[in-house]
């Protein structure tokens, strides 16, 4: 299994927030549909730039990369460090 990180913007009125999602899958495509899945998408929506709601936040996807998670030392391991 890989890992991946998926990168998305959320707007609200004059806000913007940056979010990401660590999937783990084999494939890229297969990382797409984990995440699609959560948000009731289809995969080929999210590669073609299309939007989605989320309540009232506008969701727009950005990226997909493969990254590594390592144990956090300084907290016993407890988090994950997320390395590109």
């Amino acid at each position: 299994m890989k890992t991946f990180e998926i990168r998305y913007i959320g707007r609200y009125v004059e806000q913007k927030e940056y979010y990401s999602e660590i999937v783990e899958a084999r494939t890229e495509k297969s990382a797409l549909n984990k995440f699609a899945k959560l948000y009731k998408l289809k995969a080929a929506d999210l590669l073609n730039g299309n939007t989605w709601w989320d309540n009232q936040w506008l969701m727009e996807f950005r990226n997909i990369t493969e990254v590594k998670e390592h144990i956090c030392p300084h907290c016993k391991g407890t988090g994950k460090i997320v390395e590109k």
